[in-house]
């Protein structure tokens, strides 16, 4: 079976980096080659964090500004919000990581309150 890291990374990249060059100033980056490599910063962050096999079943967004990276979304556990911040602390380019991860709570939570009541 091949290896379809390699695939997955290229995908990944290419779908944020070939938008960015169409997009000069649009969305009030200090230049446009600010706003490709905070694209290009968000691309390797998303593909890190895709492939790391400890956030499976994550819902992580990522938004980059002047390398800033903010992670929003939901985690399983503690130890993905964890995992996650290191992953994009690692991306080069990266100068700093804000956390607004939420950990989900697997236990469904009734609309009335916690426990159930009889109606006898």
């Amino acid at each position: 079976m091949r290896n379809t890291k390699p695939i997955l990374k290229i995908l990944a990249l290419s779908a944020f980096i070939v938008p960015a060059a169409a997009v000069p100033l649009a969305f009030g980056k200090d230049s446009a080659g600010q706003y490709i490599d905070d694209t290009a910063i968000t691309a390797k962050v998303k593909t890190s964090l895709m492939t790391d096999s400890q956030l499976k079943g994550s819902d992580i967004s990522v938004e980059t500004t002047k390398g800033a990276v903010r992670l929003r979304g939901t985690v399983a556990a503690n130890g993905q919000k964890s995992e996650a911040v290191r992953d994009a602390d690692k991306v080069a380019g990266v100068q700093s990581v804000t956390d607004m991860l939420v950990v989900q709570n697997n236990k469904r939570s009734h609309p009335y309150g916690s426990g159930s009541r009889s109606m006898e």
